[in-house]
């Protein structure tokens, strides 16, 4: 069980990361 929510933790933080960086992008874009 720990591994795994260790596992799903650390795809959130990337998925969020991701996420970020494609916002900060599209505000790049946009100036």
């Amino acid at each position: 069980m720990t591994n795994n929510n260790k596992l799903v933790v650390k795809d959130n933080a990337l998925i969020d990361a991701s996420f970020n960086l494609s916002l900060i992008e599209q505000r790049i874009m946009l100036l």
